[in-house]
């Protein structure tokens, strides 16, 4: 998660607790006050890892005596109209009422090997592409006019040879 400590030192004997709801029930981490810094993303790790099914709940509490945020991914003023919800299946909650936004997180695994990320990463952006019909249509044939771009040069080099 990106926390912010609103430039105070946290306090180092408060605990961020980490709670996800998965397939097996509730599993519960904590991270110390003392590996929290402003502005910088915070690693919570389950061993071993917890199984989710397309739902999971995530629940975040902070019990230190200095103030904590997590950062939220949420529509700026100024951007009516703008898509902002990368997560548009999910409802962000703050002490019991929903909020606008997303909880700003990234979720890492150690399970599996690389080419298994790569595809699933190529899956999740190919899923985003399909929800866009439009600014897929033009990323293709933006990305298709930059091949020909680089299709001419190298013949022009070849034939300057």
């Amino acid at each position: 998660m990106s926390v912010a400590t609103f430039a105070q030192e946290p306090d180092p004997e408060g605990i961020l607790t980490v709670t996800v709801e998965g397939a097996s029930g509730p599993r519960e981490t904590a991270v110390s006050g003392a590996d929290l810094t402003d502005g910088a993303w915070v690693a919570a790790s389950f061993d071993p890892p917890v199984v989710v099914g397309d739902l999971a709940e995530v629940q975040l509490s902070w019990d230190g005596a200095t103030p904590l945020a997590v950062w939220s991914n949420r529509t700026l003023a100024g951007t009516v109209g703008i898509e902002n919800d990368p997560y548009a299946a999910g409802q962000l909650v703050v002490d019991g009422r929903p909020t606008d936004g997303d909880l700003a997180f990234r979720v890492v695994t150690t399970d599996g090997s690389v080419s298994d990320h790569v595809v699933e990463v190529v899956r999740g952006a190919g899923a985003r592409l399909l929800d866009q019909p439009w600014f897929a249509l033009v990323w293709l044939v933006l990305l298709g006019g930059a091949g020909v771009l680089v299709a001419l040069g190298r013949r022009r080099q070849v034939s300057k040879r």
